[in-house]
């Protein structure tokens, strides 16, 4: 066996692909877990205060290790990360670890920051359903998924939304604002764990994408 061999210092060739694609993943792990304990470590006073928080590490890590992303999409997914814990707050754009932040501004926050400005998005839950182009298949870290909470009206509105940071174990996973149970920004799955909203059951309605395949601003 290659792999055999070349741990065993008998193979000559170059390295196996399979023992590469480890060597890869440990990197990845190492790295995800080096930027975790960082973030954990700046922003810890808010990151450790629910017990919904105490397995983020590995998760994160599983997450960073498992799902491909470009540059900027790193960018995204460490930007969200570092507002895990941060309290929710009606009409709150605070910064990470701060007095509060709602939904809309965790969105605008994490574009506005790792765009440098470029990328302006509104505080609203509404009308950030209508920016940027709608996500193909598969779904791509930093897709922005809109809810409505409340599905049993009439007339369906849009009234929530996350940040879409990949799939763990099969789910995919979103870093939002929770106003309900949870009180604070949070890592979920992107059914909001089958939570109710304030009379039924979240619904998303649309998956939107800011930057096109170029990493550019999609229009």
């Amino acid at each position: 066996d290659r792999n055999e061999a070349f741990l065993a210092g008998e193979y000559t060739g170059g390295m196996p692909s399979d023992i590469k694609e480890l060597q890869r993943l440990n990197e990845r792990d190492q790295k995800a877990e080096e930027k975790v304990n960082e973030i954990f470590e700046a922003y810890g006073n808010s990151i450790s205060v629910s017990e919904y928080t105490l397995n983020y590490q590995d998760m994160l890590i599983q997450l960073y290790r498992d799902n491909p992303m470009t540059e900027l999409q790193e960018e995204i997914f460490w930007e969200a990360v570092s507002y895990l814990g941060t309290t929710y707050l009606f009409n709150g754009l605070c910064g990470p670890g701060g007095s509060g932040i709602d939904c809309s501004g965790l969105v605008m926050n994490v574009y506005n920051n790792i765009s440098e400005g470029d990328v302006n998005l509104p505080h609203s839950a509404n009308t950030i359903s209508q920016m940027g182009i709608e996500a193909e298949e598969p779904l791509q870290v930093g897709d922005i998924v809109t809810y409505d909470l409340d599905p049993s009206a009439d007339k369906p509105t849009i009234d929530h939304c996350g940040i879409f940071v990949g799939y763990l174990n099969g789910e995919p996973m979103i870093i939002d604002a929770s106003s309900g149970a949870f009180g604070e920004v949070c890592l979920r799955n992107m059914g909001l764990n089958g939570t109710k909203g304030d009379q039924g059951l979240a619904v998303p309605i649309t998956i939107r994408r800011i930057y096109d395949e170029n990493g550019d601003i999609a229009e």
